[in-house]
């Protein structure tokens, strides 16, 4: 089944104090106490695509936080980044991308996808 394929899988393991992250297609975050080796569900991002076509989310870990690459077709502005806070699972932020539709129509002759966008900061 498509949609239990990782967002992103060179970004779904993710290695945060004793716990080892990991995040599947259906939005639901999973840790490993390395520890113990108790494995638990942490947390589940707010509204996931389960479909099989998700090209416009991905997910990034970053010190704390777990950041959402997402796609809205409904919305003004349609993509934008969700901060999820390791700690505690709850979405803590949330940064509208005004231009990324404007960038991804200006390339002429190549395929590109909001998923081709790197969190660098």
């Amino acid at each position: 089944m498509t949609a239990k394929i990782p967002y992103s899988p060179d970004h779904s393991i993710y290695i945060y104090g004793k716990e080892l992250f990991f995040t599947n297609g259906l939005g639901e975050v999973y840790t490993v106490d390395t520890t113990s080796n108790l494995v638990k569900k942490k947390f589940t991002i707010e509204n996931p695509r389960k479909g099989p076509y998700r090209y416009g989310e991905q997910t990034y870990f970053k010190n704390d936080s777990m950041y959402v690459v997402r796609y809205d077709s409904k919305k003004k502005v349609k993509y934008y980044i969700e901060q999820y806070s390791l700690e505690t699972g709850k979405k803590t932020k949330v940064v509208q991308m005004e231009g990324v539709e404007e960038i991804l129509s200006s390339i002429k002759g190549k395929s590109v996808h909001s998923y081709d966008f790197k969190i660098l900061k």
